[in-house]
């Protein structure tokens, strides 16, 4: 299976790094294909430029031709990337907005209704994250980041595609052995996953 594996952190020597090691180990051990974009090794620009749009709804340009070819050829996807003040880092957010955009993401009809049916090839959509604030406080406030990626951002995929959200909390002042039992809740998620 191809797994595209969306990396969206500075260093990957972070917390971040260590999850996405232990993502690509397991992946290769369940001997998948594995694509790996690391957003800010890849330099990529966050920011929806003028061009872009004036011409969201036409063709994907050169600019984003290459990620638009990533997502559609995947069959499972995984995220790993901190929470950072309530949502996703800003070039994750980038990321969607340039490249999830209309004929790759979604379509729209005749009557402008928005149709989410152009990703019936993904199996699963998996989200891994941390936040340096505890589960309590997210939830009181209605935890926007999962809000976003749960609610909003999986709508894109069809009933059969298998979601998980995957969170450390605190890890501020997390512990060794909480780290240990998170990353042993990733390796049994992913072993879980479908394979073909």
């Amino acid at each position: 299976m191809k797994v595209l594996v969306v990396f969206s952190h500075p260093s990957r020597c972070s917390l971040c790094g260590s999850i996405l090691a232990a993502v690509l180990k397991e992946l290769e051990i369940r001997g998948d294909a594995i694509e790996l974009l690391d957003l800010y090794t890849d330099r990529f620009d966050p920011a929806l430029s003028l061009d872009d749009w004036e011409n969201y709804e036409a063709a994907s340009n050169e600019s984003i031709r290459r990620y638009v070819d990533q997502i559609q050829t995947a069959q499972g996807l995984i995220w790993v990337f901190p929470t950072w003040n309530y949502g996703l880092p800003a070039v994750l957010k980038g990321y969607v907005d340039r490249v999830w955009k209309p004929n790759v993401a979604f379509r729209l009809s005749a009557d402008r209704d928005v149709i989410f049916d152009l990703f019936p090839h993904m199996r699963f959509f998996l989200a891994i994250t941390t936040f340096g604030g505890g589960w309590l406080p997210n939830t009181l406030i209605g935890n926007p980041c999962k809000r976003t990626v749960a609610s909003g951002l999986r709508r894109h995929f069809s009933r059969r595609t298998r979601f998980n959200w995957l969170a450390l909390y605190n890890v501020d002042r997390t512990q060794a052995h909480r780290v240990d039992r998170f990353m042993k809740r990733i390796q049994s998620t992913i072993r879980s996953l479908a394979v073909n």
